[in-house]
């Protein structure tokens, strides 16, 4: 067979036929997924794994079929389109932190509030009280004190 003129998905289809060889009957040789085989008869290299087990899976095939598997991973790998196995880029160092987070200082800040509040309220309760004492205590203390009138 003339093979010069077809992509090497359509060779390895035409010699599976010309086997009378179906796809199942491959999935259950080669232990392959139907749909990579499928994938490969249709040169559908980006439905496919990534390279290496792409390479492989191309040279069971060929070997499977008879034919020659060097030729079919030659010309199969370079068709699959580059950004499917792209090399990741460096992962940026991470940012550090702040010595002292936004969220620590406001809670501090808050809690700080909250005390000062406190604080005014007791401070204004303690005056209060104590004038309240202050008024009520000289009118005790004179109830307590003898009067002129009373001395002998």
């Amino acid at each position: 067979m003339d093979t010069r003129h077809f992509s090497p998905g359509e060779v390895l289809r035409r010699a599976r036929l010309e086997r009378g060889i179906s796809l199942g009957d491959v999935e259950t040789a080669l232990k392959v997924r139907l749909r990579y085989l499928q994938a490969l008869e249709t040169d559908d290299y980006t439905s496919l794994p990534p390279s290496a087990y792409t390479r492989g899976l191309v040279q069971q095939y060929a070997r499977f079929l008879g034919l020659d598997p060097a030729r079919f991973v030659d010309a199969a790998i370079p068709m699959r389109p580059e950004e499917r196995n792209p090399i990741r880029p460096a992962v940026p160092p991470l940012e550090r932190p702040p010595f002292v987070s936004l969220k620590a200082v406001s809670t501090v800040a808050v809690m700080l509030m909250c005390a000062g509040m406190l604080l005014y309220l007791y401070v204004q309760y303690n005056s209060f009280a104590q004038s309240v004492d202050f008024q009520s205590a000289p009118s005790a203390v004179a109830q307590t004190q003898p009067t002129p009138s009373n001395r002998i």
